[in-house]
């Protein structure tokens, strides 16, 4: 980040996991420690067909945009910011193992995160919910 940017929000697009009750455990509890101690994650959950992600750029919400994914099924939601607010900046940052030759044909820039960024970013070891809750980090996450 440069030093005249401020992160105003984080959004976490999430559909929920299914047909996994491990899975889904894992999942609630993440999202649980996300809420409690990440004050600018803003949670959206949704279903692979919906079209609104970047309506932020039409609301002029931002100027820069950190996607980090790399699903090329973002490209239409893309093409359309840079067709409507060309200005807006769109960096993707693609997750280990995650490639999208075609999303980087879609945007302004884009970087690699390795596994030393994700060990170096993660929530503590634990975590105290509003509601007394404590939840622990996975051992297999350190």
């Amino acid at each position: 980040m440069l030093p005249n940017q401020e992160l105003r929000e984080v959004q976490y697009f999430t559909a929920r996991v299914r047909d996994d009750p491990a899975g889904e455990r894992r999942q609630a509890a993440y999202i649980d420690a996300l809420a409690s101690d990440c004050q600018k994650v803003r949670r959206i959950d949704g279903r692979f067909q919906e079209k609104t992600r970047f309506e932020g750029a039409a609301l002029d919400a931002y100027d820069t945009a950190l996607l980090i994914s790399g699903d090329t099924d973002l490209r239409p939601a893309i093409a359309s910011v840079k067709r409507l607010q060309p200005e807006k900046l769109l960096f993707a940052a693609f997750p280990p193992r995650r490639y999208s030759a075609r999303l980087v044909q879609s945007v302004d820039a884009y970087t690699r995160i390795g596994h030393d960024k994700i060990r170096n970013a993660q929530l503590p070891h634990e975590i105290v919910t509003k509601g007394g809750i404590t939840l622990s980090r996975p051992a297999y996450w350190s």
